[in-house]
């Protein structure tokens, strides 16, 4: 909920957008009913990565334990919100964010409300459009790990979780690449989609639901699935017990000219 300075408010085709500052001195990206970014404006906490990706999140970890063992020298972000995984980035990296709302890019780089972007170490990139067809303009085999956060609302869009749709990802993955899918949701239980995907296209996979959620801390909770081709390019995070394999529910296939957002609907 809104209790402090609204800073700037749009409406675009894709909705309602809202930045405000609360009152733990950080300012907040709200999409509807999701809060899409939170960035300090203390100078000295500015670049902690906040929300769904703070530093102990299953995306933070995949960062953090991938650093050193295999560099994510170029990494593609679909969705940008605030921006915040540009955080993670280091210099000599290219981050490429993919966002099909210019009002979006506008906000993230609008540096009265979020820094994210300019203050990166990383060498970072917004390319405006539809992510799943202006990834097809990367060359293949380009990206160390792409990161699937198109939140619409509290969902992901259901084409971006289609086997045509990851068949292409796969494309622009190098060969021991990683695939992040952020699935988050009130609503739904996305995990057996893409559990989906990976025994359409033989993939290996892991999830975590991480359970930090404190306002305070500037932390939710989240749930995030990872894919690659090998199972051993996760070997980073062999042992690592908060990593579970893939549910083993019925697997369901999403394609462009099928989806039924009924079967993954949380009824209880």
């Amino acid at each position: 909920m809104n209790t402090g300075a609204s800073l700037h408010n749009e409406r675009t085709f894709f909705g309602v957008y809202e930045v405000y500052t609360d009152e733990n001195a950080r300012n907040i990206l709200i999409h509807g009913t999701t809060r899409h970014g939170s960035q300090n404006t203390d100078p000295e906490t500015t670049m902690e990565p906040l929300t769904y990706f703070h530093r102990g999140s299953p995306i933070g970890q995949v960062f953090e334990n991938f650093d050193g063992a295999r560099n994510f020298d170029d990494v593609a972000v679909v969705g940008l919100g605030a921006g915040t995984l540009a955080a993670y980035g280091d210099e000599g990296e290219n981050f490429t964010f993919y966002e099909i709302d210019p009002e979006v890019v506008d906000i993230a780089e609008n540096t009265d409300l979020f820094t994210y972007l300019s203050n990166s170490r990383a060498n970072v990139e917004v390319e405006t459009g539809d992510g799943r067809l202006e990834i097809q303009n990367a060359p293949d085999g380009n990206y160390d790990l792409i990161i699937l956060d198109a939140f619409s609302s509290d969902a992901i869009p259901m084409h971006l979780m289609t086997r045509e749709a990851a068949a292409s990802y796969m494309e622009k993955l190098g060969e021991d690449g990683v695939i992040a899918f952020h699935i988050t949701n009130r609503h739904l239980g996305l995990e057996p989609v893409i559990a989906g995907l990976a025994e359409e296209l033989g993939l290996a996979g892991l999830s975590q639901y991480e359970y930090s959620d404190d306002y305070a801390a500037g932390t939710d909770a989240s749930h995030w699935v990872i894919l690659t081709r090998d199972e051993e390019n996760f070997a980073p995070l062999e042992g690592d017990e908060r990593w579970e394999e893939l549910s083993d529910e019925e697997p369901i296939v999403w394609t462009y000219d099928f989806s039924d957002i009924l079967s993954v609907f949380y009824w209880d």
